[in-house]
């Protein structure tokens, strides 16, 4: 089947099914850390995966913030990627998979329409990337900024796994789960940029919780400056855990998706009846999944003949 038709006749397809998708009534409304800021289109895309350096600026932002995995994009959003950092998001217009170029900044709408125009940002304006250039040295490896869990609703009895961006020179993470009104849940010590929850004390439903990682330097991550009002979303790093019978109907939602499609289709809806749903974490799970298998298929063609 011709690729092209084939996208034309999915997104046709996934329309209807997410249409009649009834949401999920839950409990526990979660806004999407960027719902503060008034963006005039829908978003085209959303971060599944940024690693290292990577910062956003909107349209009516004055500066570059360290982006998130789970952010979604608009037309005039500016993403700048130095030689540290990996960026990849998928496009809603083909369901494409854009990975930004090192050391570059790009416009959002440029990447997932595959136009060619990126460039350095320069004392004198934006300039056509070079071999010659590069970005000045950034200050996110100086914050442990929280990856992941942010702005999402989690599925209970699943491993909960807290990544953050490493800091230079840091050797120690303290890492501090509590809620949004102050009462601590868990606290550890580590080396590492991440670890697995220990669940010692089971997360309640109908309440809101935030990472916070202090590091031996005397950082944290909520030192991170954020456009976000901190006292309306924490700057997006809340979740929270759906109830057993919240799971039991989306579990029942993903089993009947399964059911009635195959390949890519059947990721695709999944991920964005997740997406629909406040469970970030897991539509980007399944995103990722398809990243790879796609990578992994194209390697083992490129190993053919």
């Amino acid at each position: 089947m011709n690729l092209k038709f084939f996208f034309a006749l999915f997104t046709i397809m996934l329309l209807i099914l997410v249409n009649g998708v009834t949401n999920l009534k839950n409990k526990i409304t979660i806004k999407p850390a960027n719902a503060t800021t008034k963006v005039d289109r829908a978003p085209i895309g959303r971060i599944i995966e940024a690693d290292g350096k990577v910062f956003l600026k909107r349209q009516n932002w004055s500066e570059y913030h360290p982006v998130f995995v789970g952010t979604e994009l608009y037309t005039t959003d500016k993403i700048k990627l130095t030689s540290e950092g990996n960026l990849m998001a998928i496009c809603y217009a083909n369901w494409e998979i854009w990975s930004l170029q090192k050391n570059s900044i790009s416009q959002t709408i440029n990447g997932c329409l595959q136009a060619k125009s990126q460039c350095v940002e320069t004392s004198d304006g934006c300039v056509p990337l070079d071999a010659t250039r590069g970005i000045n040295q950034v200050e996110s490896d100086k914050i442990p900024y929280i990856i992941s869990p942010r702005h999402t609703l989690l599925l209970p009895d699943k491993p909960l796994i807290l990544p953050w961006n490493p800091v230079t020179n840091a050797t120690r993470y303290t890492v501090i789960i509590k809620s949004l009104s102050g009462k601590y849940i868990w606290e550890t010590e580590v080396s590492e940029n991440q670890v697995l929850y220990s669940g010692e004390i089971p997360l309640k439903t109908d309440i809101k919780y935030t990472v916070i990682i202090h590091t031996d330097t005397q950082v944290s991550s909520i030192d991170q400056k954020s456009p976000f009002p901190q006292q309306e979303n924490d700057l997006g790093r809340e979740f929270a855990v759906v109830s057993k019978s919240e799971q039991q109907e989306i579990l029942a939602k993903v089993e009947e998706l399964t059911q009635k499609l195959d390949g890519e289709a059947r990721v695709l809806s999944i991920a964005e009846f997740y997406q629909q749903n406040d469970l970030n974490v897991e539509a980007i799970a399944i995103l990722e999944s398809l990243y790879r298998g796609r990578k992994s298929y194209f390697s083992h063609l490129s190993n053919v003949g």
